[in-house]
């Protein structure tokens, strides 16, 4: 540039920037401390040791993933109005427009075009392009933030999927807070309206209090979450963000980029439609306007079919191509001139745009009624898929990009969209999330990423650039969809284990809880069947131990699946009401029978063992939604069956022991494991399946 107008070019850069796009990092420190906000966080920070996996885990694969953006110190200098000359295999570092020249410049990784796209004289050009043929001297328009580029880098730093997770641990929480608040309530209501000691049993109120909050549903979540991407590695999947595990169980809507994902970015002649003409005459004549060497991606369709076809061997017999013509943007077609060796006759043979071909055909007006006729058998067809250029101009707004605001329109008899832009890939994410599904995005380039960040599954391909793979939040290592299909049935088998330990807990809580206030309010003794002690035991062992749950073997559902907490807890609430009741009787038994009235310490240890083995069986039985001895049931895992074995004889050793708490004879806990064993294989699990098929759970 102009010496004399360094003050303008300094000035020019003050108002748009450095020409470079600069990625947002994030900060570990804010991360790892957000993992400790919500409702049960704050009641226990026992749940700070479990929130380190997921951060751990995130910055150990974003590691191994890397999110590389190269930039030029000299090429950050330009601002708009510079010129720059641009050749085959530039990157172009700017959006520029051609001032003079000609060239092919390949934007798939931008715009998901296949072929490289012409360019000439007025024409933008996209950062982030590569000049694949030809070159020209072009003036920058827009720099840094500004491109397309830029505008793509910016949304997926704004983007972010939707959490579910934390939602649904505060619903959990919230129930199971609301029934022991309840329970509590009125136990400490009828205590004072008999005029007994209040203070007396405020500590073991606050106990009762402590043991309805679920602890250990956040390190169930990640648990879980961490084994089934850990499965999914196995598989060609590699989880970027662990909640994408849980997210890929309840997708309802999967929207997949077309070029790079379902296609392979490659064209290729799949069929040859000639009415009144012979097949292998359209190839030959294709072949002969084209060029191998010309590396053109049309041209080396046409040559591969006519290799596949034994078309060459016989063309090269008979014709000789004397020069060729390659695609030029201003006629839109290529030419090779060719002799004829049998007659000694000189033609040409053109493919190109149909615009330019037809005019040069002898009867042009029969053949452009035939090409009409087959575009609009073509649009019939594809008449489902929306162009996004249409919509917006019907909406107002011009051609182009810009974060479209995607409404009034009916997803159920939409198969795609055509014309679109990376901020229409955001836009339609956006709309569907808006309308109420869990969406999952596969995607490759550039173009994707903002879409691939915002959806709650977002799917980079094995072949995705690097920012694709730093925005999605699981990455295929092998080529196809088929880990995509590996992620749903993953996640759906993780939803089937936490489900398990929510109805489990849910039950657990209304049994101990219920059964602990109501046994004090209704028996003539008023008993205080349980002591401080006997419930943090029970706290850690039955909480913390399930987690094992996440190694269980469950068979995924058929369907995508949701955290319905409302259904989950009225039968949760159900089934824990039955055992409250069978605890009741049992309670009876031990107090009359077995002599336990005179002793409030072995009262205390009979009850622990109760709770506990109460808890045990109806693990074993809410872990299959049918009938646990019907022959759909599955027989849990080695380590959920190893693990509560060894607790479960534990739990005998204390109580027989007298280790911690108040000894108990050894039979009289056996009447306790036979009697909750009958209970719940035998009641329990009929009324189970009774509730589950009522509630469609």
């Amino acid at each position: 540039m102009d010496p004399g107008g360094r003050e303008a070019v300094d000035a020019q850069r003050a108002a748009d920037g450095y020409n470079e796009t600069v990625q947002a990092e994030a900060n570990p420190v804010g991360l790892f401390l957000r993992k400790f906000t919500g409702l049960t966080a704050y009641m226990l920070e026992v749940t700070i040791v479990v929130a380190c996996l997921p951060w751990v885990r995130k910055y150990t694969v974003a590691y191994i993933i890397g999110v590389l953006l190269v930039t030029n110190a000299v090429l950050g200098d330009l601002v708009r109005g510079d010129v720059v000359r641009v050749r085959l295999g530039d990157v172009v570092p700017a959006d520029l427009v051609i001032v003079q020249g000609q060239l092919s410049a390949d934007q798939s990784a931008l715009t998901g075009e296949s072929q490289p796209m012409a360019k000439a004289a007025n024409d933008e050009v996209l950062s982030g392009s590569t000049v694949v043929r030809g070159e020209a001297t072009c003036q920058v328009v827009r720099v840094g933030a500004g491109t397309v580029f830029g505008r793509t880098v910016s949304l997926v730093q704004t983007s972010a999927p939707k959490t579910h997770t934390d939602h649904v641990i505060g619903l959990v929480t919230r129930a199971l807070l609301a029934m022991v608040v309840v329970c509590v309530a009125v136990a400490f209501v009828v205590t004072a309206a008999r005029g007994d000691d209040t203070v007396a049993v405020i500590p073991l109120m606050l106990l009762l209090l402590t043991s309805g909050i679920p602890i250990a549903l956040p390190a169930m979540f990640t648990v879980t979450m961490a084994l089934g991407s850990v499965e999914l590695a196995r598989r060609g999947v590699l989880v970027t963000r662990l909640n994408a595990t849980e997210d890929a169980a309840s997708m309802t809507v999967l929207c997949s980029d077309k070029t790079g994902t379902i296609t392979e970015n490659r064209l290729t002649i799949v069929d040859v439609h000639a009415p009144d003409g012979d097949d292998d005459a359209v190839l030959t004549t294709g072949y002969l306007a084209s060029s191998a060497a010309n590396h053109d991606p049309i041209d080396s369709a046409f040559c591969d079919q006519a290799e596949r076809r034994g078309l060459v061997q016989r063309a090269l017999a008979r014709y000789r191509q004397t020069d060729f013509t390659p695609f030029d943007p201003s006629t839109r077609r290529t030419e090779g001139h060719v002799v004829d060796a049998d007659t000694g006759a000189a033609f040409s043979a053109v493919k190109g745009a149909v615009a330019s071909v037809v005019p040069l055909c002898q009867d042009a007006d029969a053949v452009a009624a035939s090409i009409s006729a087959v575009t609009a058998a073509a649009v019939s067809i594809g008449d489902r898929v929306i162009s996004l250029d249409a919509y917006r101009r019907r909406k107002g707004g011009g051609g182009g990009g810009g974060d479209l605001e995607i409404v009034g329109v009916d997803w159920s008899s939409v198969d795609g969209f055509g014309d679109v832009y990376p901020e229409d890939k955001h836009g339609v994410i956006r709309a569907l999330q808006q309308a109420g599904h869990v969406v999952g995005m596969t995607g490759d380039g550039v173009n994707d990423a903002p879409a691939l960040k915002l959806a709650e599954v977002g799917i980079a391909m094995s072949n995705a650039t690097d920012i694709a793979k730093g925005a999605a939040s699981a990455v295929l290592t092998h080529e196809g969809l088929a880990g995509a299909l590996a992620l749903v049935e993953v996640g759906r088998e993780t939803h089937q284990r936490i489900v398990t330990w929510m109805l489990n807990k849910i039950i657990k809580t209304c049994q101990q809880v219920v059964y602990v206030v109501l046994a004090y309010l209704v028996t003539p003794e008023h008993y205080v069947v349980i002591d401080a002690v006997d419930i943090v035991v029970l706290l850690f062992l039955v909480d913390f131990v399930t987690i094992a749950i996440s190694t269980d073997r469950v068979t995924g559902s058929p369907r995508p699946t949701t955290f319905d907490v409302g259904r989950l807890a009225l039968a949760s609430t159900i089934l824990g009401m039955v055992c409250v009741g069978e605890s009741i009787g049992l309670l009876y038994i031990g107090a009359g029978p077995l002599d336990l009235a005179g002793d409030t310490g072995q009262l205390h240890t009979f009850n622990f063992v109760l709770l506990y083995f109460f808890g045990f069986f109806t693990l074993f039985s809410v872990r299959n939604r049918a009938c646990s001895y019907g022959p759909n049931a599955t027989r849990p895992g080695w380590v959920l069956l190893g693990v509560s074995l060894t607790v479960a004889a534990l739990v005998l050793i204390i109580a027989t022991l007298g280790i911690i708490i108040p000894s108990l004879p050894l039979w009289k806990s056996a009447v306790v494991v036979a009697y909750s064993f009958a209970c719940a294989f035998l009641v329990n699990d009929l009324v189970k399946v009774a509730t589950l098929r009522w509630l469609k759970l």
